[in-house]
């Protein structure tokens, strides 16, 4: 006893709906591809403008005393030093002084 094979017609038409399937989900990773890129853009570009206006901000440091002013652009200027440490989130400056220590 053999199977019969499907008509050509039959396997054309299978094929056309796979295609079809296949172009759907094409389009639809493309679509999500490209919203996931405009929204790194949208976030880096606000990460940028923050990273910016903080770079430029004016950092009062109180040293036994002695008062040093400069911007955090320069004390962030080499990564994973005890500055770059400093004026991460985790470190705040004086609320009535604006110094740092």
């Amino acid at each position: 006893m053999s199977a019969s094979l499907p008509a050509y017609s039959e396997v054309e038409s299978t094929f056309e709906a796979f295609i079809g399937q296949l172009t759907r989900i094409q389009d639809a990773a493309q679509q999500q591809l490209e919203e996931f890129q405009q929204a790194r853009a949208k976030r880096d570009n606000i990460k940028t403008s923050k990273t910016t206006a903080e770079t430029q901000k004016k950092i009062t440091l109180d040293v036994g005393g002695t008062i040093f002013r400069t911007t955090s652009e320069t004390l962030l200027s080499h990564k994973d030093t005890f500055f770059s440490a400093m004026l991460s989130a985790d470190w705040q400056p004086d609320p009535d002084t604006g110094a740092y220590f």
